[in-house]
């Protein structure tokens, strides 16, 4: 599986969860944030991406545009599950109403 078809993967299984859960929305929480930004800038220094050479090789034709500094089974590995600890959760306002979309309101009027 590429890294490309792990991420879609883990994407449909957390609407799915979404969905069974009734969430409305999912906000990654700051210090989850803050601490895979430190993760990336920790591994960027053991790589050619680093500042100080990053202007010279990407202005190469060769060089190829990276996300992150890890392998495809590294990336593979961090989205393999799907961790609702990690974000901020919203859920559906419960309501006994029907909600009615926008072309069913206007009809009724």
């Amino acid at each position: 599986m590429t890294i490309i078809e792990a991420a879609l993967d883990l994407l449909v299984r957390t609407m799915i969860e979404m969905r069974r859960e009734k969430w409305s929305s999912l906000d990654v929480r700051s210090e989850t944030q803050a601490k895979y930004n430190a993760e990336v800038q920790a591994a960027l220094q053991t790589t050619v991406y680093t500042p100080a050479v990053a202007r010279v090789y990407t202005s190469t034709k060769m060089a190829k545009q990276h996300d992150v500094p890890w392998s495809t089974r590294v990336l593979h590995d961090r989205v393999r599950a799907f961790d609702a600890r990690q974000y901020l959760i919203s859920h559906l306002p419960t309501t006994s109403a029907k909600k009615t979309s926008a072309v069913e309101a206007t009809a009724a009027s």
